[in-house]
């Protein structure tokens, strides 16, 4: 099969973006021809300002390179995954004219929210969804504090519906139940929505759940507001004699480091950026991994990650994360915000040696049935041929 996987990557790397590197792997090692269109944010800057903004509604240079591809490559199927802002909802229209059908994953909330994370004032926020306009995004400065680029995001995404381009979509590819309800919230068809887990491959060596786990417990991801790490701190005060490790790097890095200092915090470490066998061994031997986010998760890749090195999660409730936890039985759930749920938690897994051994078992088990490789591939596949035929049927 010849499949063309469409990506504009982000400044600063993340789950996303490594989503969809592993994705094109799994696609090339069993054997189909995958083309990669990608464009990359760090390529911004204050030269190509003007053509950004303008071309990020309708891009030309896309329209033009997507049609080449097309004639060239001769894909049976197109798999988007973020289009801005530099390649633009334009690459539908393409597409659709070239007759190649779409899937689109749905990574974040783009969608149904132009900041993509129905994020505002350090809570959830569906304004744009329950009031029917984007427009709210560029009253509240929703996309990082400027009312001109939240209003130009409102303004692309509003003015893509208004020209039909998002109905040239053939199936959305939503990451869990939670998602896929917004989507049919926002309108869109339910039958046009199917849900295919990201997935994680599994390490060179062997995990059972059996892995001797440390005195600590982890948290993986950026450092922002939005992912409620300073919940998490809090919740550390409280504790005082469990370790927290805490992974990855963001705005609020200083921030963190100061509170960390001021409160004298022995019992935290910031470990930075980790990546392959030392990240690996990290997570596996952490009693927990613990994501207190604040705003509604599209998946928690972090999560996943740990379930195939048999560590389990504490996660925050009212989002997609709840919707990987088997309470109790792979992790475990706390009030969003809340510290002292949160401190309760953690002591529950970290001081109960046998819940800790049931419950690392059981999240290498969620790993191998939902989200291995060969799970993942499957319900592609599946999609995938499914798509194709119906296009070549009309």
């Amino acid at each position: 099969m010849r499949i063309l996987i469409i990506h504009n990557f982000y400044k600063q790397y993340g789950g996303e973006d490594k989503a969809v590197e592993d994705q094109i792997r799994l696609l090339k090692s069993a054997g189909h021809h995958v083309y990669l269109y990608s464009k990359d944010n760090k390529a911004l800057n204050l030269k190509n300002t003007i053509r950004t903004f303008l071309e990020a509604y309708y891009s030309k240079s896309t329209v033009r390179e997507i049609g080449t591809i097309v004639d060239q490559f001769k894909p049976h199927i197109a798999h988007v995954h973020n289009i801005y802002p530099v390649i633009s909802p334009s690459v539908y229209q393409t597409l659709s004219d070239k007759k190649v059908p779409i899937a689109q994953t749905v990574h974040n909330y783009r969608f149904i929210c132009p900041n993509g994370l129905m994020f505002r004032k350090g809570r959830p926020c569906a304004c744009c969804l329950e009031k029917g306009s984007y427009y709210y995004c560029g009253l509240y400065r929703c996309y990082r504090g400027s009312f001109l680029q939240s209003f130009w995001y409102a303004d692309i995404i509003s003015k893509a519906y208004k020209k039909g381009l998002f109905n040239k979509i053939s199936r959305f590819i939503a990451l869990n139940g939670f998602v896929k309800n917004k989507m049919i919230e926002k309108g869109f068809n339910e039958e046009a929505i199917e849900i295919i887990p990201h997935f994680v491959n599994i390490n060179s060596y062997e995990i059972t759940g059996n892995t001797r786990k440390m005195d600590y417990v982890l948290y993986i991801g950026r450092l922002s507001a939005e992912k409620g790490v300073m919940t998490l701190l809090k919740a550390m005060k409280i504790l005082g004699n469990i370790n927290l490790k805490i992974m990855g790097d963001g705005g609020l890095k200083h921030e963190i480091a100061e509170y960390i200092k001021a409160n004298n915090m022995k019992n935290v470490e910031l470990l930075g950026f980790k990546t392959g066998r030392e990240k690996d061994y990290i997570i596996s031997q952490a009693k927990a991994i613990v994501l207190p986010s604040e705003c509604y998760e599209t998946f928690g890749l972090a999560v996943v990650e740990g379930f195939s090195l048999g560590t389990a999660a504490i996660v925050s409730k009212g989002g997609a994360l709840e919707y990987i936890i088997k309470e109790g039985v792979n992790g475990l759930c706390f009030q969003p915000g809340n510290p002292n749920d949160l401190a309760e938690k953690i002591k529950l897994i970290a001081n109960n040696e046998r819940l800790l051994e049931y419950m690392s078992q059981n999240a290498f088990k969620t790993y191998k049935e939902y989200y291995s490789p060969e799970i993942h591939y499957k319900r592609l596949m599946n999609l995938y041929e499914r798509v194709i035929t119906e296009n070549m049927e009309r």
